[in-house]
């Protein structure tokens, strides 16, 4: 039987080699994928801020061969400053310009093509290719639900030109779209919300983690302190300043903080705890040495901007990681199906105040050892059964063959 072919247009997808953990849900999935009888290709961008080594920058791609049936395309864009909100719409439109360039002659002709969001631009290919070839399918896949997400946490004007044509866009790939996969739950919603009677075409497949991750034992040491970790991005949308403040009234608790991670305000937060030696910001580190400093701490943490964009759900690789080394959680926001509920694997907050985090976290800091370590095998059990790479795997192939069927 001859292998069917996928194409991945996936602007911030990334490789172990590049990046810390974020964007390799496509990198996983083709590698499982192609064990069922797959080729696929993941096009992706030849820079990304976020990206700790960026692949060779070749006009239009240059290839990186993953397995004999996996390749990544790293398509050229330009660089761009993350500040700057002109040179990031740049490099969106010089990915689809790139995508331009790829032909059957090198990568077979696809019988699915994935336009996996953020960035939305790409439906434009996918619909074109769609367009001009028999039988090619088109998922649709929102990781983040643009344009709402700058509308809701930019404070964009839905009336700017860019965010009206990716409503447009949105509309047409709602539209158009064999199948529409988001790692939120809730994204049903919003399809009816766009296109009524189209939510027929959603289906829930959440983000994922790898097992093999899991640190082998637990590294947590004996210690005068209660660890709290928070792993992750640290922008507005991650909504930190309460917990911030929470830890530097928490300077005389025993209680340690160790903030990973990067963003725009990592050095505002430094600023701030200057003086604080219970608080920590190691910076970005590999996936792998990151779930070690996890698995030695006591609690991780999370919490959401008050807002109607979380109204369809959260998928954060923080959860993953958090409940793959088997401790527990302090969930802080308004969110529906909140995995640390759903999982029972810690305590969650609706209001993000920090009075509230401060009770919270003293609560936690005084619940007997064995509570705790039960809350972190709830989220073990809850992670492995429902969200780990081998099982989404499934879901997607079963979508992959529905769509595909004769």
């Amino acid at each position: 039987m001859s292998r069917k072919t996928l194409w991945v247009f996936n602007q911030f997808a990334s490789t172990p080699e590049t990046n810390t953990g974020a964007g390799e849900r496509h990198y996983h999935l083709s590698e499982l994928i192609s064990e069922k009888g797959w080729n696929t290709y993941v096009f992706s961008a030849s820079y990304n801020h976020l990206f700790l080594k960026n692949p060779s920058r070749k006009f239009p791609y240059s290839i990186q061969k993953i397995s004999d049936h996996v390749s990544f395309c790293w398509m050229w864009v330009n660089k761009y400053n993350s500040d700057s909100g002109l040179q990031r719409l740049l490099s969106w439109l010089t990915f689809c310009f790139s995508l331009l360039f790829i032909r059957r002659k090198r990568f077979g002709k696809p019988d699915v093509v994935l336009v996996s969001s953020m960035s939305i631009w790409p439906v434009i290919n996918a619909l074109l290719i769609k367009l001009f070839s028999r039988n090619v399918k088109f998922i649709f896949e929102v990781r983040d639900v643009w344009p709402l997400t700058p509308i809701y946490l930019g404070n964009m004007s839905r009336n700017n030109p860019v965010i009206r044509i990716m409503f447009w866009l949105e509309k047409l790939a709602f539209k158009y779209a064999d199948s529409i996969v988001s790692v939120l739950p809730g994204v049903g919603t919003r399809i009816s919300e766009v296109t009524p009677g189209l939510e027929h075409k959603f289906v829930w497949i959440p983000n994922a983690i790898t097992p093999e991750l899991k640190p082998v034992v637990s590294t947590k040491e004996t210690s005068k302190t209660f660890d709290i970790i928070y792993a992750g991005a640290m922008g507005t949308a991650n909504a930190l300043d309460a917990f911030v403040k929470a830890a530097i009234q928490l300077k005389d608790s025993g209680i340690r903080f160790r903030l990973f991670g990067d963003g725009p305000l990592r050095s505002t937060y430094v600023a701030q705890t200057k003086h604080q030696d219970h608080i920590e910001f190691p910076g970005k580190v590999p996936k792998h040495e990151l779930q070690k400093y996890i698995a030695s701490s006591d609690l991780g943490f999370i919490a959401w901007e008050n807002s109607p964009l979380y109204d369809y759900g959260v998928s954060a690789n923080k959860y993953n990681d958090y409940m793959l080394c088997q401790i527990p959680i302090l969930s802080v926001g308004k969110i529906p199906k909140d995995p640390v509920k759903l999982a029972n694997a810690g305590l969650t907050l609706e209001t993000n105040s920090t009075d509230l985090i401060i009770s919270a976290l003293i609560k936690l800091q005084n619940t007997k050892e064995e509570e705790l370590k039960a809350m972190g095998m709830a989220g073990f059990d809850y992670v492995m059964k429902n969200k780990t790479y081998p099982v989404i795997s499934k879901s997607y192939m079963k979508l992959l063959e529905e769509i595909t069927a004769p």
